[in-house]
């Protein structure tokens, strides 16, 4: 697939990408991720309404560029495609920057996402990751590479 695809088309495609056999598909979890981010949006700041938009769009957008060759070849560029993919298609900059903050901090001393939607998007995506967490535990030793590091970050993200 090539950048001159339009990147929200691949939305649809995410519901055959399973995430855990026995908790659903990465279109579930955006949808979960999604209305936990506009929660988080919604709490945390008065522009909310505004920022709703952003934020629910951020969060239908975050996984689709796991379906690109690019991200497939390169897994360590999830997001930041995001971000590249986003800008083509003509989303917003803000938008397109939370694809990239979704994934800070990446490690221990990584720089934090510092845009709202940044942050709702990396929080939600956190919270919906650590209860995935609990309820995978107690059905098998699932533990994808990177996971329990970005739980872990959940206490060091900001929320203004």
């Amino acid at each position: 697939m090539s950048a001159a695809r339009v990147f929200e088309s691949r939305l649809s495609m995410l519901d055959k990408v399973v995430y855990h056999a026995k908790l659903g598909s990465q279109g579930e979890r955006v949808e979960h991720v999604r209305a936990i981010a506009k929660a988080i949006a919604a709490m945390h700041w008065l522009d909310a309404n505004t920022l709703a938009d952003q934020v629910d769009k951020a969060a239908e957008l975050a996984k689709a560029d796991l379906l690109t060759d690019m991200v497939g070849e390169f897994p360590e560029l999830q997001g930041v495609m995001g971000r590249y993919y986003a800008l083509n298609d003509g989303e917003d900059p803000a938008l397109a920057q939370a694809l990239t903050e979704q994934y800070l901090p990446r490690q221990a001393g990584d720089a934090l996402a510092q845009g709202k939607v940044g942050i709702a998007l990396a929080l939600a995506d956190r919270l919906d990751a650590t209860g995935r967490a609990c309820l995978r535990a107690s059905l098998d030793d699932f533990h994808p590479p990177g996971h329990q590091q970005r739980e872990r970050a959940v206490p060091v993200t900001p929320a203004e």
